[in-house]
């Protein structure tokens, strides 16, 4: 999606490197946060921020994520394949 795009693009001019995982679910987790905070007018209110995240779903860099009852992520899976040297998209 474009928002991986630009993050990956933003993350390698800034680090020299492209983004693994870990870098990816650092951002998400702040940006989220943020997102939430920005909705519930408050970066103190937990409760409210903690409802507003499992009550929307959200775009970022992997995708469409919501969070259950709980908290627990819940995203779009991608499966992925090594093709003569280069990671593509799944596609039986």
């Amino acid at each position: 999606n474009e928002l991986n795009k630009t993050f990956v693009e933003t993350f390698e001019k800034q680090f020299g490197h492209k983004p693994e995982k870990i870098e990816l679910l650092g951002f998400e987790t702040v940006w989220l946060i943020a997102k939430a905070m920005d909705k519930a007018g408050s970066s103190t209110d937990y409760d409210k921020i903690a409802e507003i995240l499992r009550s929307n779903e959200w775009d970022t860099p992997r995708g469409k994520v919501r969070f259950d009852e709980k908290g627990q992520a819940l995203a779009e899976v991608s499966l992925l394949i090594i093709k003569d040297g280069q990671v593509q998209a799944y596609a039986p």
